[in-house]
């Protein structure tokens, strides 16, 4: 991984108030701003019903990952690419995001993911997956479904 570059390891829940508001886990604090006031992209996640957030700097990945793409598919999708284009970049909103790692999810963040009253934050890396519990207890993926219970038999 490349210097300067923010890495979510973890997974936790947390309220979401019905406003919206949440206060980001420490895990995701500590990679995103580290105690200081900062901002974070979220949107709707490529292929999975969630949401996903990274660091403003992650735009350069996936803008070269989008023009990689798009040069592979264009002979045979030449609309994939606009697709594509609109899953990543649609619902995308910069969230500002508070010294103490509070922020505001908009209700069509809330509604695209199914966010309720509390929210599963994973880490994967260079992004963090936002799961409605409900639907991340019925994924497809089963290393997802068993984190998700035990985060849920935690509550």
């Amino acid at each position: 991984m490349m210097e300067g570059q923010a890495f979510f390891g973890g997974s936790a829940v947390v309220a979401v108030a019905t406003a919206g508001a949440i206060r980001l886990p420490r895990f995701v604090r500590d990679a995103l701003c580290g105690g200081v006031a900062s901002a974070i992209i979220v949107g709707a996640h490529q292929t999975d019903p969630c949401l996903v957030a990274y660091p403003r700097a992650h735009l350069q990945n996936l803008l070269r990952d989008l023009d990689r793409r798009r040069i592979a598919d264009e002979a045979k999708d030449p609309e994939g690419h606009f697709r594509r284009a609109r899953r990543i970049f649609g619902f995308a909103h910069e969230l500002s995001v508070s010294g103490e790692g509070r922020l505001v999810l908009p209700p069509a963040l809330r509604q695209r993911g199914g966010i309720g009253s509390a929210a599963l934050f994973v880490g994967i890396g260079r992004k963090v997956e936002i799961w409605a519990l409900d639907r991340a207890l019925e994924a497809g993926d089963t290393s997802l479904r068993a984190l998700a219970a035990v985060h849920a038999s935690e509550g």
